[in-house]
């Protein structure tokens, strides 16, 4: 299972993106999801977005599984930060993914390298 973060349902509903690489994330939207509560918050409060993209947003987050913050979260972020710098929204959802044993799809790669599985679906090289 992979754990989605902002910046890739940013550009999903944007359309900003090559036809392979929508299709790797609709394959991955389509084995059932999961995202961080700290995603839900930044993808819903993207001020980016119109109306209807807002509405699109909204609906994503429906299908999604929200993982919330628990007490090994907060733990897991604790630890990780007290290793490397990292910004705390970045270190919430990287031991979300951590906790729970899910690959993160993200562009941003190098913030999260060494910390979790992560898979860029912009780069066919993963």
């Amino acid at each position: 299972m992979n754990l989605i973060d902002t910046n890739i349902l940013i550009y999903y509903i944007s359309g900003n993106m090559k036809t392979p690489v929508k299709n790797r994330i609709d394959e991955l939207m389509d084995e059932g999801f999961n995202v961080s509560v700290i995603t839900v918050m930044e993808f819903l409060g993207f001020n980016g977005f119109g109306e209807e993209e807002r509405d699109i947003a909204g609906r994503i987050i429906e299908l999604a599984n929200v993982v919330y913050i628990d007490e090994e979260i907060v733990n897991e972020v604790i630890l990780t930060r007290t290793k490397r710098k990292i910004k705390l929204p970045d270190a919430i959802i990287a031991a979300t993914a951590k906790v729970h044993g899910l690959k993160l799809i993200t562009r941003n790669i190098d913030d999260f390298r060494g910390i979790v599985a992560v898979e860029n679906p912009f780069d066919n090289r993963n």
